[in-house]
């Protein structure tokens, strides 16, 4: 059961329920840490909450963690949460996060140098926040404030059911007064559709309208919260074939001149853009890891789901392909969307700052994404399809994300190349610059409403260049206009960096991006600055796998994929093997395993190094009575059954040369051998190539 940590004051209850649940943009937060009227200073982390967004007198169960920068030591297993005003002078203790592994208070592993809290908030005004971690550190003889970066975090409004159901009904009365108006007539659309924004403008409830594209309009209200409506088209078989719009059904010479369907330009400015690191190749795609995200997959009939895996599984690299279709891309699936190298969006979207999920509305989830709907990070569309008799069908309502939802993703994006294969993707730049406000490098997409075919092909295309042909962005062509809408062409276009490719050699082998791009990963794999007395054998960072520690209970593995060049020889990992298992399950069944393992080129795998408890410790002289040579880990290095030993770094080195000229996989893993109670880690770091 979960320990909630209550405090004493009703007005600090409310400052930590706005704590826990924003960490970036909302409507009235500015776009860029430049705008807030802090002053600078040195920061020791990172301060990340969970949620991040409030609704007054709704209180939440929250989680706070505090990520220390490598290099940094603390003395104490807790820090101090603090509610700031905005010239940092008054503080109010909210509360501890704690770096001691107990999962009550959420924490995961002792003496990692992650620091975790849960907490109860609530609170009876609306408005924003201001909370920091405020600390001492020893520096010689002296102590010295540190202080983690600050968050900024919104309370909303409620809204209730009866108003959403006011919401709905306004854009029912909307769409009969644009049916009403277009007569069944495709010429006077764009007239319906002005006529329709004039009718909603008019309403009590609505704050604005506006058109986006063709045929969406997007409505504002007064409660707080933003809705659309969008019309797409349907031939004769069902299938939607236009993104958003209906097509045109005039004749047109329009085109893109020869000599402008070219690669793109690397018009994109770093200043833009906050970067987690500056350890990565700035050209570098950081993973291999890549999310086709398809929520319209059924009803566009075109199979890109299909089509884009057989590109990945054809490649020599090893591609980790996560794929959400239909009512599987809801919002969950885009949580950790920072996770990924490459994002393909195939969806509907309006503006360049919506795109739309699969995920139905109901009155349940409206419930729960109620302060996210207040923030205007989601919004509640209504799909109308339409075929070329005029016969129209309301679909269910379903959510779309907006630029700010994408600012208020937690991490950043390790360099990725974003491909938003919707209508109007860069119709403005707010979609474009949240996603390079959040590390993303390249950015792919569309200036009007296009057509379902012409997108897949320019996706399938796009993905071929950087996976198959293993080109840059820049080798992608772009500029060129859909065939199908000559009057108002949807031209494809890229933004940001020409320069982004994979890498072909192995990349972040010390671990120093400070997370595990390059790797993918599977169960419990991290990125550590410390655990307990054990530091990296590099300057700040190390891996982690594991048989499962904290909530995750899956086997880890790291893995990634190159090219051995000609003149390569060996291969050289440094390896710290901790255990539970030690002492007393020496001689047992119960084995833990941690495997180096070389996939070539036709998969065969071949098992560089296999060690088991066992062989550890005819390796270090242990028995079930003494520990030999191995180190004693706890107290400072604890699991969740208590003792711990260790082997400290071992440099193991492998000759490669046999696979020269080769794309191979390297996979570090973890296992559990007849139980999965006591758990095992092993440490990497400086893993090379030489």
């Amino acid at each position: 059961m979960k320990k909630y940590i209550s405090f004493w004051a009703p007005r600090v209850l409310g400052a930590f329920l706005v704590l826990l649940l924003s960490q970036t943009s909302c409507n009235l937060l500015p776009d860029s840490r430049e705008e807030w009227i802090f002053p600078e200073y040195e920061e020791i982390g990172t301060l990340s909450t969970n949620p991040k967004d409030f609704i007054v007198n709704d209180g939440s169960n929250v989680l706070a963690f505090f990520v220390v920068d490598g290099g940094i030591e603390f003395s104490e297993a807790s820090v101090s949460l603090y509610r700031v005003d905005e010239k940092e002078e008054t503080f109010e203790k909210l509360g501890e996060l704690f770096d001691n592994g107990n999962l009550g208070n959420s924490d995961e592993i002792q003496g990692d140098n992650v620091f975790t809290g849960n907490f109860f908030f609530n609170e009876d005004v609306e408005g924003e926040v201001f909370v920091q971690i405020v600390t001492e550190l020893q520096v010689g003889a002296l102590r010295k404030e540190a202080r983690s970066d600050i968050v900024r975090l919104m309370v909303y409004k409620d809204i209730s059911q009866a108003e959403f159901e006011i919401m709905r009904q306004i854009k029912l009365d909307a769409i009969d007064v644009f049916f009403e108006k277009a007569d069944k007539d495709f010429d006077k659309v764009e007239s319906a559709l002005d006529e329709t924004v004039n009718w909603l403008i008019e309403q009590e409830e609505v704050i604005s309208a506006r058109r986006f594209g063709s045929t969406a309009i997007e409505v504002k209200y007064s409660f707080g919260t933003v809705g659309a409506i969008f019309i797409s088209y349907a031939d004769e078989n069902g299938r939607v074939t236009t993104k958003q719009g209906i097509p045109e059904r005039r004749n047109s010479s329009a085109t893109i001149p020869v000599h402008e369907q070219t690669v793109g330009i690397n018009d994109f400015s770093p200043e833009e853009a906050s970067f987690k690191t500056d350890m990565i190749d700035p050209d570098l795609i950081g993973n291999r890891k890549v999310i086709i995200y398809s929520p319209f997959e059924t009803a566009f009939g075109h199979e890109i789901v299909p089509a884009l895996s057989m590109i990945f599984d054809d490649s020599k690299f090893q591609f980790d392909v996560d794929i959400y279709e239909d009512g599987a891309a809801n919002i969950a699936a885009l949580t950790n969307l920072t996770n990924y190298g490459m994002v393909l969006m195939d969806t509907h979207g309006a503006g360049g700052e919506w795109m739309l999920t699969g995920e139905r509305v109901t009155d349940a989830n409206k419930i729960t994404y109620k302060p996210l709907l207040m923030a205007n990070k989601l919004g509640l569309f209504t799909n109308i399809v339409v075929d070329e008799f005029w016969f129209w069908d309301i679909k269910d309502d379903v959510y779309g994300v907006s630029d700010r939802y994408v600012r208020d993703l937690s991490g950043n994006f390790p360099n990725s190349v974003i491909i938003n294969s919707s209508c109007e993707g860069t119709q403005t730049s707010k979609l474009e610059n949240a996603f390079f406000a959040k590390g993303a490098k390249s950015y792919f997409g569309y200036s009007e409403n296009v057509t379902v075919g012409f997108a897949k092909q320019q996706t399938i295309k796009t993905v071929e260049t950087l996976v198959k042909d293993q080109k840059t962005t820049g080798d992608v062509t772009v500029n060129i206009a859909d065939p199908n809408t000559p009057a108002k062409p949807a031209i494809y276009q890229l933004k940001g960096s020409s320069l982004m490719h994979y890498p072909v050699s192995l990349i972040n082998g010390d671990f120093e991006y400070g997370d595990l791009s390059g790797w993918t990963k599977q169960g419990d794999g991290r990125n550590l600055t410390k655990l307990g007395f054990a530091v990296p054998e590099g300057p700040n960072h190390m891996g982690i796998i594991s048989t499962g520690l904290g909530f995750t209970t899956a086997t880890g593995s790291i893995a990634q994929s190159f090219e051995v060049s000609n003149s390569a020889s060996k291969l050289k990992v440094s390896w710290n093997y901790i255990s539970e298992e030690f002492l007393e399950f020496i001689n047992s069944q119960f084995q833990d395993v941690f495997e180096i393992v070389l996939i070539d080129e036709s998969g065969v795998e071949h098992v560089l190094l296999r060690k088991t408890i066992d062989q550890i410790a005819i390796d270090f002289g242990a028995t079930r009575n003494t520990q030999g040579n191995l180190l004693t880990g706890s107290p400072s290095i604890v699991f969740d059954q208590g003792g711990t030993y260790l082997t400290d770094w071992i440099n193991s080195s492998f000759d490669i040369s046999p696979y020269r000229g080769q794309v191979v996989t390297l996979r570090l893993a973890t296992g559990d051998v007849g139980d999965s109670i006591y758990d095992t880690a092993v440490l990497l770091d400086n893993i090379s190539i030489e």
